[in-house]
C-alpha cells in the first residue's frame, strides 16, 4: 500500500532508508481506525506516556463494556463522574463526553472530514474541545490518511529525529521542519517509522 512512498523515502533520506529495511513493509492502514476512537484516544493519551495511557485506555474500555475500541453509544451511557474513576483528569472526562455530544448532534461530522483539505480540517477539529494541534495531526495521520503531515511537536518523534541523525539536543520545531523537507510528500509515513525506532 504504502511502496512508492517506501521507495521514495529510501532515495531522498539514507538514514531514514536503513530504518526502512530494518522494520519492513509500513503497517499504517487508517482505513482500519474507528474515527471516534482515534480523537477519544489521543485525548486520552495527551501528556501520557504510551503505558499510562495504555492501561487508562483499558479502563475506560472495560467501563464502557467494549472489547478494543472506545465508541459513541457507549461513551454517552456513563457520566462524567464515573470517567474520572478510570484515572482521567475531569478535562478529559468531560472532552471525550464533548465530542461524543458533538458527534451524536450532528454538530461535528467525522465522516466528512475525509474531504476536506487539511487546513479546513484542523480548523475543524481544533475549535472541539480539548482537541489541539497534536490531536488533530494525530487524527489526520491515523484515522484520515493524511500521507503528508508532521507533528514537530510530538515528543516521540523529536527524540527519533534525535537520536537517528546524532543532534547534540532535540530538534526544534524549525530544525525539525528543515530535516523533514525531503519526506515530502510523505512525511506521515517517514513519521511511521521514527515511531517504530523508540517503540
Amino acid at each position: 500500500m504504502h511502496k512508492v512512498a517506501e521507495e521514495y523515502l529510501k532515495k531522498k533520506d539514507k538514514k531514514l532508508g536503513r530504518i526502512i529495511d530494518s522494520v519492513g513493509s509500513c503497517k499504517l492502514n487508517h482505513k482500519t481506525r474507528n474515527k471516534f476512537d482515534v480523537l477519544a484516544s489521543s485525548i486520552v493519551g495527551q501528556q501520557l506516556s504510551a503505558k499510562a495511557a495504555k492501561t487508562i485506555k483499558g479502563r475506560v474500555l472495560k467501563l464502557t463494556g467494549s472489547k478494543t475500541i472506545l465508541k459513541v453509544e457507549n461513551i454517552l451511557d456513563i457520566d462524567i463522574k464515573q470517567l474520572r474513576k478510570t484515572g482521567l483528569s475531569t478535562a478529559k472526562a468531560s472532552y471525550i463526553h464533548f465530542l461524543a455530544e458533538n458527534i451524536t448532534s450532528g454538530k461535528l461530522n467525522l465522516k466528512n472530514l475525509q474531504k476536506q483539505n487539511e487546513d479546513d480540517i484542523y480548523k475543524i477539529l481544533i475549535s472541539q474541545k480539548g482537541i489541539g494541534k497534536w490531536t488533530a495531526e494525530m487524527f489526520m495521520i491515523f484515522s484520515l490518511g493524511k500521507t503528508d503531515i508532521l507533528s514537530t511537536g510530538d515528543a516521540g518523534l523529536i527524540r527519533a529525529v534525535q537520536l537517528v541523525y546524532g543532534l547534540k539536543e532535540k530538534p526544534n520545531p524549525e530544525e525539525f521542519t528543515n530535516i523533514a523537507k525531503k519526506w515530502r510528500p510523505y512525511r506521515s509515513i517517514a513519521s511511521w517509522y521514527l515511531w517504530r525506532t523508540i517503540d
